[in-house]
């Protein structure tokens, strides 16, 4: 029987670091994405979803919608390296993924139809189409949710937002805090709104509350809402 050479010793070696590079090359990717290729040349990935999806962005334009490929699909208008663009962080269990953006980035952003959201915002423009509950924190940002449904809810602090509920899905309930804000609200005619109004210092103006309509929740502080029915 022969005895291992140093080649044959220095050829398993590598073949076992070959293989833990791998390993761990793929952990990261299931982590924190992989990248895509993209005809357009900008840069784009792919992320495993999650119940809940947080997007931080600071100083950004953001177009949020839903995924057709079950995915969390990011396509960035740069060709940078991943990790300038976001830092992606993920619950073990699978219930969070928590996407922080590098600012000043302009960013397309698809979300599977069944994962819930949260948009943090700061200085920033972002577009919200289609998606079930939807939560919007954002500071000195002009926001657009339109076609939402579920449990839908705002927090803003000298910011300006239009919300579209939607006329084909159910909304269960709609929060909104305004501070030093203006907010526009369009809900369905049928089945209406009920509604619950404290305000100071502002002005809300709201249609009358209808038996069995969407809980709606106002808080405003100098700040100016006006929801309707269409």
């Amino acid at each position: 029987m022969k005895r291992p050479t140093v080649a044959h010793l220095a050829l398993g070696l590598g073949a076992a670091g070959a293989f833990l590079a791998i390993r761990a090359w793929r952990r990261r990717a299931a982590t924190h994405g992989t990248r895509l290729p993209n005809e357009r040349g900008a840069g784009s990935f792919s992320l495993e979803p999650a119940t809940l999806v947080v997007i931080r962005a600071s100083r950004a334009v953001i177009a949020i919608g839903v995924s057709s490929t079950g995915r969390i699909d990011v396509d960035a208008s740069s060709a940078a390296a991943l990790e300038d663009i976001v830092t992606v962080s993920r619950e073990e269990d699978g219930s969070q993924v928590v996407l922080d953006m590098a600012p000043r980035q302009t960013l397309r952003i698809a979300v599977p139809a069944n994962c819930a959201l949260r948009v943090e915002a700061v200085r920033s423009c972002v577009r919200v189409t289609g998606l079930d509950d939807v939560a919007v924190d954002c500071a000195r940002s002009t926001v657009a949710l339109r076609d939402v449904a579920g449990a839908v809810t705002v927090d803003l602090v000298r910011a300006a937002v239009n919300v579209e509920l939607s006329r084909s899905r159910q909304t269960h309930s709609v929060d909104l805090l305004a501070t030093r804000s203006a907010l526009r609200l369009a809900l369905p005619a049928d089945p209406g709104g009920t509604y619950r109004i404290r305000e100071v210092r502002s002005s809300v103006v709201h249609p009358e509350s209808l038996e069995n309509g969407i809980p709606v929740a106002v808080q405003a502080e100098r700040a100016s809402v006006a929801i309707r029915a269409a």
